[in-house]
């Protein structure tokens, strides 16, 4: 797990599925959402989650890939995840 900037943060998970890296992803959105709610804390949570059969032709393209599935969830409403698994460009 990194902080790439701002507030987004990049969590990589090898050799993750893509049912159990979507599990992951919707585990955090909802224990940082209850804690948002316990604290009235007004945020929202959106989640790209990229998930690779093969591996990427770089980790650049990896992180390029979950982010804009982010910026798609963001833009669909907020509070989202977007889960694509995306073919190696290898």
């Amino acid at each position: 797990m990194a902080r790439i900037g701002g507030d987004e943060f990049m969590l990589l998970l090898p050799e993750t599925g893509p049912s159990d890296a979507l599990a992951v992803g919707e585990r955090i959105q909802a224990a940082v959402l209850a804690k948002a709610r316990e604290h009235s804390w007004p945020i929202a949570l959106s989640i790209g989650v990229a998930n690779y059969a093969m591996p990427a032709a770089s980790i650049t393209d990896m992180m390029s890939a979950a982010d804009q599935l982010m910026y798609r969830a963001k833009q669909s409403g907020k509070n989202r995840i977007i889960h694509e698994s995306i073919e190696s460009s290898l």
